[in-house]
């Protein structure tokens, strides 16, 4: 196996079994990510994928969770034709709102 082809098997099992957490309160607020890349090396942010239909208008939502503790949601989309995705910031998820203490 070459040295690209074991880089992008290490990267699809780490990010390719990446687990969709529900979009609700609670499971937003009890989630904790792993802050470690595939490298090792210490990431400022991860991006974790909801478990939302791609058939609704949120197709591409995503929680980004920074070390500090923040949480937003994030709508990632890929463009035709363009290398890279695209991020937009949606929204801040406030743990201290009492609707999110159920």
């Amino acid at each position: 196996m070459s040295h690209a082809m074991a880089r992008l098997w290490m990267y699809w099992e780490h990010y390719g079994k990446q687990k969709k957490i529900e979009f609700n309160n609670r499971a937003i607020r009890n989630h904790k990510s792993n802050f470690m890349s595939v490298n090792g090396k210490p990431l400022d942010r991860v991006y974790t994928p909801l478990k939302i239909s791609k058939t609704t208008q949120f197709k591409g939502l995503n929680l980004c969770e920074y070390k500090k503790g923040e949480k937003h949601f994030v709508l990632i989309f890929y463009m035709k034709g363009h290398k890279n995705n695209r991020k937009f910031t949606v929204g801040r998820f406030n743990h201290n709102c009492p609707a999110t203490r159920n």
